[in-house]
C-alpha cells in the first residue's frame, strides 16, 4: 500500500517506456513509476505495435485505420501483424493475412518496409503510423513520394494506404 514505484529488470537491448517514451538501456534493473492505475509496460526498440480503437466484441465496427506504433532502433528489426475474421475457422483454409514490417536504419534515414502475404481483407483502408524516438525528422516519403506528417505528444504521425510498400523517414 502506498507504493508508487517498483524495481524492474529489463532484458538486453534498448527499451521504450510505453507511457512516457523514455528510452532505457536493458540488461539492468530500473526504478519505474507504478501507480495503481498504470502497469509498467516497455516496448523493445525496433518493434512495430498495431493498435485499434476499443471494441466490445469482434467486428463491432470497422475502424477507419489501424495505428502502427513504430519504435526507433539502431539495428535492423522485424515485426509481424496477423489478421483473420476472428469469428470463423476460415484461417484453416488460408483466409488470413500476415503483415511483415521491417525496419532498416541507415546513416540519415530509416526505411520501414511492408510485406504482405495472404488474401484476407479487413475493412480499414489505411495505417496511421506513429513514430516513437524519431527526433529531428526532415521529411517522410511513401514509395518515393513526400507525405505530410504532424507532431503530437513528442511523436510524429502520418497516414499511409494499408498496401504501402515502403516508407522512408529522413533525418
Amino acid at each position: 500500500p502506498g507504493m508508487t514505484e517498483r524495481k524492474m529488470y529489463l532484458p538486453e537491448g534498448k527499451w521504450f517506456n510505453l507511457w512516457t517514451d523514455e528510452l532505457l538501456d536493458g540488461k539492468m534493473e530500473v526504478l519505474v513509476n507504478a501507480p495503481l492505475d498504470k502497469i509498467p509496460l516497455f516496448v523493445k526498440a525496433g518493434a512495430v505495435i498495431p493498435m485499434q480503437p476499443i471494441m466490445q466484441y469482434v467486428d463491432e465496427f470497422v475502424p477507419e485505420h489501424i495505428s502502427l506504433h513504430v519504435y526507433k532502433s539502431a539495428l535492423d528489426s522485424t515485426s509481424q501483424y496477423y489478421e483473420d475474421d476472428g469469428l470463423t475457422k476460415d484461417f484453416e483454409m488460408g483466409i488470413c493475412c500476415r503483415h511483415h514490417f521491417i525496419q532498416q536504419p541507415g546513416v540519415d534515414k530509416m526505411t520501414l518496409i511492408h510485406q504482405k502475404e495472404g488474401n484476407y481483407q479487413h475493412g480499414y483502408q489505411n495505417f496511421e503510423i506513429i513514430l516513437h524516438g524519431f527526433d529531428e525528422v526532415e521529411e517522410i516519403k511513401e514509395n518515393d513520394k513526400k507525405i505530410a506528417f504532424t507532431e503530437e505528444n513528442n511523436c510524429l504521425k502520418f497516414i499511409v494506404n494499408k498496401d504501402f510498400k515502403n516508407v522512408e523517414i529522413i533525418y
